[in-house]
């Protein structure tokens, strides 16, 4: 073909041919209201955008703790997009939208296919992304649209933003907090048991003679008491064994009983034991060889209370010691918890404030307001394709005419 066609030739065929052009918009209007009216259950699209944050700050305000970034990525946008997907937690966020609308949504939106097959989240320019949901109705639809932005926020925020470290340190947090909880309920109950406080104890035990040790311990007076005995007991032994000396010596140098230091038998721990008294030795008649044994007698019974007061007071004190060890051992794992705890409330408010300056990863740029027909979008494009389709349909069947 050696001549060219011109705007006029081209209008002419198409004015010819333009039933061609007409039956091919025809039939893709057809097919395209037989699919939205027919097989397309929504005829409802609300639309919400969103806008993905980067992250500009990484706060470290308590020493304790510290946030650790992974990557620098500024665009994360497929990332979020994925999580949207079927092999992505689709099912599980669709899931969640289902609980969350509760009975809203019509029967045949109530399974999580059905509710993930309604949403789907484009990029769009710069940081934003659109996410369109479709619905029977224009409320079901707008809501719908809404409902999946908000569980998709979250969902975003828990696993890359400040909320999942939050969700995380809350946990922690339970768990310094139980065991605070422990760690003082078994420090009160070593202190009611023992009366070892943070301090001293406030327990009181009778002395000798109606005196009182305050400020001490069961056992700490118990130890007080027993040495008190024990220091009695060594002193009276210290007296029998001088009299007994004294004795041997006047016995050898022929003496009599009255040049003895007889008043030692008159202390009171003597007395009160009652084995070796003046009263005693007076009915002796001043035999020496009589008072030597029952000196030595008194003295090897002193020994033994000695020997077993000295025992028990050792026994007391390991004791002691070791109720001491548990009290120091319960405050230092008490001070820990205090001080975990106290360092995990601050992080929390520290991701609380990081939050309220950085934003989340991904924010809602603009809510679902109005739902339009989807019909009008899906019929607009049909005619558009079947216009051109249909034009250069008419163009081709018009050049075959024409060629010779």
């Amino acid at each position: 073909m050696e001549d060219e066609f011109d705007l006029r030739q081209y209008l002419a065929i198409l004015r010819k041919r333009w039933r061609v052009a007409a039956l091919t918009l025809l039939i893709t209007l057809t097919a395209a209201a037989l699919y939205t009216f027919v097989l397309q259950s929504a005829h409802y699209q609300a639309r919400t955008q969103l806008i993905a944050q980067p992250q500009k700050y990484l706060w470290r305000l308590d020493v304790n703790f510290q946030t650790v970034t992974e990557d620098v990525r500024v665009d994360r946008r497929s990332d979020y997009a994925i999580l949207v997907s079927e092999q992505g937690s689709g099912m599980e966020l669709a899931q969640r939208v289902i609980a969350k609308m509760g009975d809203a949504l019509p029967a045949k939106l109530r399974s999580p296919k059905a509710m993930w097959s309604s949403v789907s989240l484009k990029n769009g320019t710069g940081r934003l992304m659109t996410l369109d949901a479709r619905a029977p109705t224009k409320g079901l639809a707008t809501a719908m649209a809404n409902t999946w932005a908000d569980v998709l926020i979250a969902e975003v925020d828990a696993r890359y933003g400040q909320g999942g470290d939050k969700t995380r340190f809350q946990q922690v947090l339970v768990s310094a907090q139980e065991t605070l909880t422990a760690t003082t309920k078994a420090l009160q109950d070593l202190q009611a048991r023992t009366g070892l406080g943070l301090e001293l104890g406030s327990q009181m035990t009778t002395l000798q003679e109606g005196a009182l040790a305050a400020g001490l311990t069961a056992r700490q007076q118990e130890v007080v008491l027993k040495s008190s005995t024990l220091a009695e007991y060594q002193a009276t032994l210290d007296r029998v064994r001088s009299l007994k000396a004294r004795t041997e010596a006047v016995q050898t140098s022929g003496g009599n009983l009255n040049s003895l230091p007889l008043e030692v038998l008159d202390s009171p721990l003597l007395v009160q034991r009652g084995q070796l008294t003046r009263q005693q030795v007076g009915a002796m008649n001043g035999d020496l060889k009589l008072l030597l044994p029952a000196l030595a007698d008194e003295e090897h019974s002193l020994a033994a209370t000695i020997h077993d007061l000295e025992t028990e007071i050792t026994a007391l004190q390991g004791e002691l010691a070791m109720q001491i060890g548990d009290r120091n051992l319960l405050n230092r794992k008490y001070s820990q918890a205090e001080e975990a705890v106290r360092a995990l409330e601050r992080k929390i408010t520290e991701i609380d404030i990081q939050k309220s300056v950085v934003g989340p990863p991904l924010a809602l740029l603009s809510s679902a307001t109005q739902a339009t027909p989807a019909w009008i979008l899906t019929l607009g494009l049909a005619g558009v394709v079947g216009l051109l389709a249909g034009m250069l349909l008419a163009l081709v069947l018009g050049y075959s005419d024409v060629r010779p």
